[in-house]
């Protein structure tokens, strides 16, 4: 029985890119995966992950509050 996994086909770099990928989806916390990943420019860090510089600058605190204001306009209002 074959999982289609081929181990040649993948070596030691593409499974660190795939893990630091996914703590950064997960986590949005680009300076962890800079640490993570031993990097001294957060440039290396972004280069490296693929995503874009102006949505890996944001902070996660500003993405968390632009979510919240979009959710408060789709939900109905009360009172008023």
């Amino acid at each position: 029985m074959s999982s289609g996994w081929i181990a040649a086909d993948y070596g030691t770099h593409s499974m660190r890119r795939t893990k630091a990928t996914l703590i950064y989806r997960r986590t949005k916390n680009l300076r962890a995966v800079q640490l993570l990943l031993g990097h001294s420019k957060l440039e290396s860090t972004v280069r490296y992950l693929g995503i874009e510089v102006d949505d890996a600058l944001r902070s996660p605190n500003r993405q968390r509050s632009e979510a919240v204001c979009q959710a408060s306009r789709l939900s109905p209002r009360r009172g008023g």
